[in-house]
């Protein structure tokens, strides 16, 4: 090929690539991309099918747990707004100067933690009575509130149901007349007899009283049953003889 050729082949590349056709001229043809066959569509449409139909489900869950929450919530805030309401009347308003930017559940607890403590000498005085207290023969159902609220004035977990069983079966009052029997003595020789003493439940205990109780006296006119402090005398018999 002689120069001119050669000069005249220069200037058409430079006219080609002006001109954006030089791919064309001198690049190589596109590559048609594969067909899509029958097969090859029902996979992709059965794939997306499965991710559409997962998104639904987890969809439709989350607006079933956003729709409980957002009802939960606004019950919510209806109670706390009503609880600090009838705060809001109960306390001073020097107090309630220092509270009221909390919500109801942390401004009950401010309260208890600086007003509702108990001194030493009152528990003590809690657990005297719970440890002292002996019942007696007459209706139990008064004795065993009492015992209760004794119990549950003192903190959380300071003494078990278990224990506070135990020292309420302690508290029964029995006979020491060896040809009598207690109404409550075959309750603690038969009725807790296989059972571990750290599976007690005092509410359980407390209706196990009340029906040995029950199943004495309770048939009786109410001027026929123990009289309040009624208990065994030395040797001698329960008075009510109807037992």
């Amino acid at each position: 090929m002689g120069k001119t050729s050669r000069a005249g082949l220069r200037k058409m590349i430079g006219v080609f690539m002006m001109a954006k056709v030089y791919q064309v001229i001198f690049g190589e043809l596109p590559e048609e991309p594969a067909a899509i066959t029958a097969t090859t569509e029902v996979a992709v449409a059965n794939c997306l099918n499965a991710m559409w139909t997962q998104y639904n489900v987890h969809l439709t869950t989350y607006n079933h747990l956003q729709s409980k929450f957002n009802k939960k919530q606004s019950s919510w805030d209806d109670a706390s707004s009503q609880a600090m309401g009838i705060l809001n009347r109960a306390v001073d308003a020097g107090i309630w100067d220092q509270i009221k930017g909390k919500n109801a559940k942390e401004l009950w607890d401010w309260l208890k933690l600086k007003y509702a403590k108990q001194s030493f000498l009152q528990l003590m005085e809690h657990f005297h009575i719970m440890k002292d207290q002996k019942i007696n023969l007459s209706d139990p159902n008064p004795q065993l509130a009492l015992f209760m609220h004794h119990y549950q004035a003192l903190p959380n977990c300071m003494i078990c149901s278990a224990m506070a069983s135990i020292i309420l079966l302690s508290n029964l009052w029995l006979t020491t007349n060896p040809g009598q029997e207690s109404i409550y003595q075959r309750l603690l020789e038969s009725s807790f007899k296989d059972e571990a003493p750290t599976s007690l439940v005092l509410e359980d205990v407390m209706t196990r009283i009340h029906d040995v109780w029950a199943a004495c006296f309770g048939s009786f006119h109410k001027s026929q049953q123990p009289h309040k402090g009624t208990t065994y005398g030395k040797g001698k018999a329960l008075a009510h003889k109807q037992q």
